[in-house]
């Protein structure tokens, strides 16, 4: 999936808007595996889904604030239960950057914040996991990487671009992706 992994990064950090995005890496899932299930996913309300999720971050940043110490805010993906169907879920917490005394910085996982609501209710997120578990097999499998990490991605990204950044009281790092293993830093947060 390394390729799969520059190619996201290459869309995230294209500016795309999130419904363009998600065109591109619909286009390249599809490209890698033929399914009709490619289609359903590219007809899901995507910016709904993104003012949803905007609201849902405000929140969170307004009523538990971030600390200054945290350096970063980590939007984690896993495998969760909604309703008896496993679902793909999305939090938000904050990290700190390490420094292990050479150049490499690196980031220390254990969550400095953890604000009281930090599970969103992303539609989005929660449909494309009912499909792609249905549909199975190396679909699946591709789906549940390059849609989740993408469509997070995008979506985070575009909200960060709107977002009141007030909350954020400082510049900070900003990363998506698996608890269990790949994410993507996206470009750092400035506030003015």
């Amino acid at each position: 999936m390394n390729a799969a992994y520059k190619y996201i990064s290459d869309v995230v950090n294209s500016d795309a808007n999130v419904t363009e995005g998600m065109k591109k890496i619909i286009s390249y899932c599809s490209s890698y595996c033929a399914s009709s299930i490619w289609g359903k996913i590219m007809n899901l309300d995507f910016e709904g889904d993104k003012y949803n999720l905007m609201e849902w971050m405000q929140y969170n940043l307004t009523n538990d604030p971030l600390s200054n110490e945290v350096d970063a805010l980590w939007f984690g993906l896993f495998n969760g239960v909604l309703e008896d169907d496993e679902v793909c879920v999305l939090y938000l917490s904050g990290i700190n950057c390490v420094n292990n005394g050479k150049e490499n910085m690196g980031w220390d996982f254990e969550h400095q914040y953890l604000p009281e609501h930090r599970y969103a209710d992303s539609k989005v997120l929660n449909d494309i996991s009912i499909m792609l578990k249905n549909e199975g097999g190396v679909v699946s499998r591709v789906g549940e990487y390059i849609i989740y990490l993408g469509y997070t991605c995008l979506v985070i990204a575009n909200i960060l671009k709107e977002l009141d950044k007030v909350a954020l009281l400082r510049q900070r790092s900003v990363l998506v992706g698996f608890d269990s293993g790949d994410y993507i830093q996206l470009k750092p947060i400035v506030t003015i």
